[in-house]
């Protein structure tokens, strides 16, 4: 499969002026494991008062998890696994 993703970009807001720092975090992991047609795309909205030490872990940890799994075989079970992982270690 030719890979179809040309470019990519993220955009991010501070949601709550109240708050001193945005909570969001992004994840951007293209030719993931060096496959030139996957990739990962993520978005780690936080909210509340742990919301950016949540999402400045998912954004650190899941591309470790994704960067140890099989996701050519079964990449359904593999995000699902990983999602679960992910929020256990919360």
């Amino acid at each position: 499969m030719k890979n179809c993703i040309r470019k990519f970009a993220f955009a991010t807001k501070l949601g709550d002026v109240r708050l001193a720092e945005n909570q969001d975090q992004f994840i951007l992991l293209p030719n993931l494991q060096n496959e030139s047609a996957l990739h990962y795309f993520g978005v780690c909205d936080g909210h509340g008062p742990n919301g950016q030490k949540v999402s400045n872990y998912l954004s650190e940890t899941i591309p470790l998890i994704l960067g140890d799994m099989n996701l050519s075989k079964n990449p359904y079970k593999a995000l699902c696994h990983m999602y679960t992982l992910s929020h256990n270690m919360i």
